[in-house]
């Protein structure tokens, strides 16, 4: 069998008829997307995403640090990100994932974007939603002195 081209998760070969493509089942199994919440015990960790394309922190560390960050919890809330607006840096001025009872309602300042929601049972922590699985864009709007306005898509 001759290796015609080695990829990333996966091979492709030839023989004399045939043509074959070889798929290594780890990267065939890996399911992860930008701002998936993993848990580990009552610890979570955050896949690394983007809003407009700035990278968040969890506790002052990049998501995509060399050692991902990660935080303990003890009750049942969300994960989410708070996304600061600040005059005359563009939206957002800076990203971090926090993790609350409840998702605070968007403010002038602040846009709030939910992540997951986790529930702790008698000390074991369950992911019951996970409404993000992607990097996103978000827009701010503000018109006189109303409240602003947060729009968020897919990046």
């Amino acid at each position: 069998m001759k290796r015609l081209v080695p990829g990333v998760g996966y091979d492709i070969y030839e023989t004399a008829d045939c043509v074959s493509l070889v798929i290594d089942a780890a990267q065939a199994a890996d399911d992860s997307h930008p701002f998936k919440v993993t848990l580990s015990g009552l610890k979570f960790k955050v896949v690394p995403g983007t809003v407009n394309s700035k990278m968040p922190t969890l506790d002052g560390t990049a998501l995509d640090a060399a050692t991902a960050p990660e935080k303990t919890i003890s009750a049942t809330g969300h994960v989410y990100l708070k996304c600061a607006h600040s005059a005359p840096t563009s939206f957002p001025s800076t990203i971090t994932v926090e993790y609350a009872t409840t998702v605070p309602a968007d403010s002038d300042t602040y846009a709030y974007v939910d992540l997951a929601t986790i529930d702790v049972t008698s000390g074991k922590a369950t992911k019951t939603a996970q409404p993000v699985r992607t990097s996103l864009y978000g827009e701010r709007l503000k018109c006189g002195s109303a409240t602003a306005e947060y729009f968020f898509s897919r990046a």
